[in-house]
């Protein structure tokens, strides 16, 4: 079931997208959003999460090379 948020309920489920950065964000159309005729900006909880995890940055190694670095 999908489930379409409001730009503060993102903002509060995910603290790191505050208000101002999810404007920017919308603004610049880089995040995915649904924007209905009332000019309301919605979005999709499954379109969010994709692109969340299309941004993440994998780690480098299993991090035993960090502990042993002088």
């Amino acid at each position: 079931m999908q489930t379409l948020l409001t730009l503060r309920q993102v903002s509060e489920r995910y603290p790191a997208l505050t208000e101002n950065a999810l404007r920017w964000l919308i603004r610049s159309r880089r995040i995915p959003m649904v924007r209905f005729s009332t000019g309301r900006i919605y979005f999709d909880t499954d379109e969010l999460q994709r692109w969340i995890d299309k941004h993440k940055i994998p780690p480098v190694g299993n991090g035993r090379e960090a502990a042993n670095d002088p």
